[in-house]
This record gives C-alpha cells, sequence and structure tokens, in this order.
C-alpha cells in the first residue's frame, strides 16, 4: 500500500498541469503541485517521528498506560515552524 501511494504521488508530479485528473485548477502549475507534495512529505515525516519517538527530551508523557493500554504523550517540534 505504502509503494502504491509513492507511485501515485509520483505520477501526479509527472502529469501536465491540464490532464484529466486536475482538480479544477486547484493546483494548477508543476511547481504548485511540487510544492504540495513536499508539503504533504514534510506533514507525513512529522508525524511519523511524533509517533515513533522513542522517550527522549522532545517529548513528554502527558499521561501514562491506562487499563486500554492508551499512552498520552506531547511533542514539541524543533526543526520547523
Amino acid at each position: 500500500a505504502t509503494l502504491q501511494r509513492m507511485c501515485e504521488r509520483f505520477k501526479s508530479l509527472l502529469e501536465p498541469a491540464t490532464s484529466s485528473c486536475d482538480l479544477g485548477g486547484v493546483v494548477p502549475s508543476p511547481e504548485g503541485k511540487r510544492s504540495m507534495m513536499r508539503l504533504a512529505q514534510r506533514m507525513v515525516s512529522n508525524f511519523c517521528l511524533s509517533v515513533g519517538t522513542s522517550n527522549n527530551n522532545r517529548s513528554t508523557v502527558v499521561s501514562g498506560m491506562d487499563e486500554f493500554g492508551i499512552r498520552v504523550t506531547s511533542y514539541k517540534s524543533q526543526h520547523e515552524p
């Protein structure tokens, strides 16, 4: 599934702005598409980093494990505005 999403993402970057998959001018230019893809990649990377982070100085445990095995952790990004 991950490989399929990556292929779809690269395919959308290679399609011309006038293709049938265009969303009616939402992101009309190739530069706009690339910018949106970079933003999406940063968002996914930051999400994966925050979910997969170990107990280090960047995360603070707000609540420990409850009876359902749920743990809440607060994370503050140090490298993004």
